[in-house]
């Protein structure tokens, strides 16, 4: 039966903060009294059942939660196993309760584990951030006794389809070369179709998409906040860092803000109060500067272009709908944010910012950025055609395995970081997938980007046909962008936004059922 949850009364409350507070506090007795032993923690499991005759799922979740942050003392002598152990028990918790919160605090997560890959290894806090949230949903599913095949359900099944027979044709082309490197890239790629999976199965409605889409702008805020560049506050590269893994870095926060600046600016699209657009206009500013004094070319232009694509589609597309308050409210936009920009660059200065993009033609040993992305190129090419398999590919890690006989060599982050991947994603896809890989990724691109469009263009819901268009535009960027860089392993963002796209369908078949083409 469906588990109830009756109202928390002020007598409730104050019991309820008076337990939490003695648990912590016999805890920290235990932990700092001689002789300390597991049994000892483990018999404040006792709080457990009292809190479940309570009958209240709130009162269940902050006793767990203050009783796994105790027990987690336990393991002070591997933080590391006690962090893990905790985020996965509290995201199950919260998954079960809100799914959208655990899936706001992944989306930021993403990002710092992606610029953090140079230094540390991300796949262990994905998989299980990634684990808690299926965890949670299923169990939100049973409690609640909805059918999970009915919500496993797909308005486009080709979609999914086309992903899951992607990676697994993945996985029978490494079985046949099977190299070390490849189990670690293929493990990645697991966990972001799965990734891919969860979005849309999480934001089910309109609002929990509409703090799906906060999340990005949330986390694009963290990411700027955090740049090396030093905007704010923190920075992410330290002393330890090489100088490429730290414009790597710089290149997956740019990358990254490059696509989730276009939520920001569909937001304003179909915002009606004018404090909101104001306020949007700031974030969409703010983001701009950044992407810019990040001095990434490729996705500077990118989002550029992308930029000037979205301008054109709304203008062509759906001028016979527009009124002319609409004109005057976009009109603003352009003219406030090019007035923004423009003294953000004199007060920055503009010398400055030009003579530090000019640097970023000259890395490591005073070579041009662009010949290491040719060298990286031309020995794709050389794998290519040297080792044959064009048809079904080298398989996952044959890049890393084969470099030092075609004159790489992978052993410190002190070397240039295209010696790890081919620097261009679709080479990268030819050269471990094949021809038949690349392919299946291209018509995966096709019916994603196809499917945007046509909400965009049918959809009878404003607010769901602009942020079509904004994923439209932002997944534009990312295919733009990567033309020329991304690492096929470590792009778990783009499966994130890629499932924000098919989470929108999903609701969007709500609204025109027309648009799917499976029900004719």
């Amino acid at each position: 039966p469906k588990l109830e949850v009756p109202p928390i009364t002020r007598r409730s409350m104050t019991g309820l903060a008076i337990f939490v507070i003695a648990l912590v506090a016999i805890g920290w007795i235990i932990w700092a009294s001689p002789g300390t032993s597991v049994e000892a923690f483990a018999m404040l499991g006792i709080g457990i059942p009292i809190l479940f005759v309570l009958k209240s799922r709130w009162v269940t979740i902050i006793g767990l939660l203050s009783f796994q942050v105790i027990v987690a003392f336990v393991f002070m002598g591997n933080s590391l196993y006690a962090l893990y152990a905790v985020f996965g028990v509290v995201g199950v918790i919260v998954a079960f309760e809100a799914s959208a919160i655990i899936y706001m605090l992944f989306v930021a997560a993403i990002w710092f584990s992606s610029v953090t890959s140079f230094t540390t290894s991300p796949l262990i806090l994905q998989s299980v951030a990634g684990g808690a949230l299926i965890v949670g949903w299923i169990f939100r599913q049973l409690s609640t006794r909805k059918s999970i095949a009915k919500s496993l359900y797909f308005p486009d099944r080709w979609i999914p389809i086309i992903l899951v027979s992607w990676a697994a044709f993945g996985v029978l082309i490494w079985s046949v070369n099977p190299a070390d490197s490849g189990w670690l890239q293929l493990k990645m790629l697991g966990s972001g179709v799965l990734f891919f999976l969860l979005s849309p199965l999480i934001l089910e409605s309109e609002r929990q998409l509409t703090l799906g889409l906060w999340a990005w702008i949330i986390a694009a805020f963290i990411a700027a906040f955090s740049t090396p560049v030093s905007i704010g506050p923190f920075s992410i590269i330290t002393d330890e860092m090489s100088t490429e893994a730290a414009m790597a870095a710089k290149n997956v926060t740019a990358a990254f803000l490059s696509y989730s600046i276009f939520l920001v600016i569909a937001f304003y699209y179909y915002a009606k109060n004018i404090y909101a657009k104001m306020g949007l206009i700031l974030i969409c500013t703010f983001l701009a500067i950044v992407i810019f004094s990040l001095y990434s070319r490729a996705a500077t232009a990118s989002a550029a272009i992308a930029f000037a694509l979205y301008l054109l589609l709304d203008m062509f597309v759906v001028s016979r709908n527009k009124q002319p308050l609409k004109i005057i409210a976009k009109l603003f936009f352009f003219v406030s944010l090019g007035i923004i920009l423009l003294l953000s660059v004199y007060f920055l200065g503009l010398d400055e910012m030009i003579g530090s993009y000019s640097d970023l033609f000259y890395g490591v040993g005073g070579s041009s950025s662009w010949e290491f992305r040719l060298l990286a190129w031309g020995v794709a090419r050389d794998m290519i055609l040297g080792e044959g398999h064009i048809i079904r590919g080298l398989g996952l890690g044959a890049f890393w395995e084969l470099g030092p006989s075609y004159g790489f060599t992978v052993t410190t982050l002190e070397e240039d970081m295209a010696l790890f991947s081919p620097h261009s994603l679709f080479l990268d896809i030819l050269l471990h997938y094949g021809l038949v890989g690349l392919i299946l990724f291209l018509t995966l691109i096709y019916q994603n980007m196809r499917r945007l469009w046509m909400i965009f263009a049918n959809c009878e819901n404003e607010k769901l046909r602009y942020i079509a268009l904004g994923l439209f535009c932002g997944l534009f960027a990312f295919y733009l962008h990567n033309v020329i860089d991304a690492q096929l392993y470590n792009i778990t963002d783009y499966w994130m936004y890629l499932g924000l796209s098919a989470a929108l369908i999903n609701i969007a078949e709500r609204y025109n059922s027309h648009l799917n083409p499976n029900s004719s």
